[in-house]
């Protein structure tokens, strides 16, 4: 078994860099197929999907723009506070196919938060990729249209992730030891 400390915490090896890169030419293939012809704006939410974003970018063929979006819920802590800060430049969503970009769905309230401040600024259509999802911690249902991997409900760092902002370098990812 493979463990990693990162400041007070140790974690062991859940997903390898293999596994996380199939997952993402899957996606890929997926949303290649759904936007054959059409333009697509991905909106990356900042810090933990640039992993993700940048991956799933270089294998999409269909013409992209980028965009960023800062939501955060996390801190510094291991459970999300279910308080959504969202920062963007909405104007840029207007009648695009918009496509969100995230790292985790956990409980549901970032992304819903996301998807509620876009729609405000009629977007053509909206939908979300996900590297990862936790359907056992939803405080709300959200769609996630393109996903990685479902996973159990653990704290996990690596590929983007982070605990208290260490670990996003990490090409596996990593679930906290002690669960």
């Amino acid at each position: 078994m493979i463990f990693k400390t990162i400041l007070d915490k140790t974690f062991r090896l859940y997903i390898t860099a293999e596994q996380i890169a199939a997952a993402v030419e899957r996606i890929a293939e997926e949303i290649n197929r759904d936007y054959a012809g059409r333009e697509l704006t991905l909106v990356v939410t900042l810090k933990g999907a640039m992993v993700f974003s940048m991956d799933l970018l270089r294998r999409l063929r269909v013409p992209c723009r980028v965009e960023t979006i800062s939501a955060k819920s996390y801190g510094n802590a291991v459970e999300s506070s279910g308080k959504v800060e969202i920062v963007a430049n909405f104007d840029t969503f207007r009648g695009r196919n918009v496509l969100v970009v995230e790292d985790i769905v956990d409980s549901g309230l970032t992304i819903a938060a996301i998807l509620d401040k876009i729609s405000q600024y009629e977007p053509a259509e909206t939908a979300v990729a996900a590297m990862f999802s936790k359907p056992a911690m939803r405080k709300t249902d959200v769609p996630v249209a393109y996903l990685g991997r479902e996973i159990e409900p653990l704290f996990i760092v690596g590929y983007g992730l982070d605990y208290a902002e260490y670990g996003r370098e990490l090409p596996d990812v990593y679930q906290l030891a002690d669960t």
